[in-house]
């Protein structure tokens, strides 16, 4: 289990971009692959998930985003 401690933005790399893309597509926001590299494809699943979670649509996975996906899994 990876934790992410660190705000991911557009071309961040790392496990714990793994673990975000990983959320997002078992919630249905992500239909690429799960790459590790922070894209185009993830940022806009991101705001995807933000908008539908009323949080501000940054695109970037910061302390509001990151508990919402964590709650996915709980």
């Amino acid at each position: 289990d990876v934790e992410f401690t660190r705000h991911l933005y557009l071309d961040m790399v790392g496990d714990d971009v793994k673990k975000v893309q990983y959320l997002l597509k078992k919630a249905g926001y992500l239909y690429g692959e799960i790459s590790g590299t922070y894209d185009e494809d993830t940022k806009t699943a991101v705001i995807l998930f933000q908008k539908d979670r009323g949080i501000s649509q940054t695109g970037n996975v910061g302390e509001k985003t990151k508990a919402a996906l964590i709650q996915i899994i709980q």
